[in-house]
């Protein structure tokens, strides 16, 4: 009998401590996920404008109530796209031109819902550049400040049209979208500066330019070596 005591006592004691030991791996699982949400919620704050997810949130409940089903599923398939790709490429320095222009479409599909017919959208890229490498979300700000600024230009439309193309072993991205004189683009603020420390970073040598000519129209002229980030 002492024997068999002995034995459910101590039977008790191991699933007691097996089971206090199950219940601490999942408060421990939950805290890092938790953790892991905390970050990834971080990773977005830092990566796009919460201006624009305001916006964009606000854009597709705006479709669903006047029953634009068809408009409301792309942008929400399109911030999806934008979403999981920061998430995916938030350890990544770089990533492939293709996938940032996939990023930048899906971004241009929400805003041209948002500024309807005054966003006219032109994407030129080269076929012998979509495997290059680039700086993950390097063109994001600066197409983000094209889109708005141009919306603040007098100009019934804003064309804005971006180009890629390899020219004598540099990586050239040249954007071009209207603007209000009235408004300087001096900086085009703390998106564009960051952009500039980033290559300053990243490259012994790059050209990083912003202009305006006397048309209305601003020009943004980026090139990198092309290949230098395959290796």
């Amino acid at each position: 009998m002492d024997l068999f005591i002995y034995c459910a006592t101590l039977s008790l004691a191991f699933g007691t401590r097996l089971y206090m030991r199950q219940i601490e791996d999942r408060i421990e699982v939950r805290q890092l996920q938790v953790q892991l949400i905390q970050e990834q919620l971080k990773t977005l704050r830092t990566q796009l404008n919460p201006h624009f997810l305001f916006n964009a949130l606000n854009t597709i409940a705006s479709l669903v109530r006047l029953k634009n089903e068809n408009e409301a599923v792309v942008a929400l398939s399109s911030l999806s796209v934008m979403l999981r790709t920061i998430l995916e490429n938030k350890s990544n320095d770089c990533v492939k031109v293709k996938d940032e222009i996939h990023f930048i479409e899906s971004y241009l599909k929400i805003q041209k819902m948002r500024f309807e017919d005054k966003l006219a959208i032109s994407i030129d890229v080269d076929e012998a550049c979509m495997s290059l490498q680039i700086p993950t979300m390097i063109l994001h700000p600066l197409v983000e400040n094209a889109v708005h600024h141009g919306a603040q230009s007098a100009s019934k439309r804003n064309p804005l049209q971006l180009t890629v193309k390899v020219i004598d072993g540099m990586l050239h991205v040249n954007l071009r979208n209207a603007f209000n004189p009235v408004n300087t683009h001096e900086g085009h603020g703390i998106g564009v500066t960051n952009t500039r420390e980033r290559l300053s970073r990243m490259f012994n040598y790059f050209h990083f330019e912003l202009r305006q000519s006397d048309n209305g129209i601003f020009e943004t002229h980026l090139a990198i070596p092309a290949g230098e980030m395959d290796d």
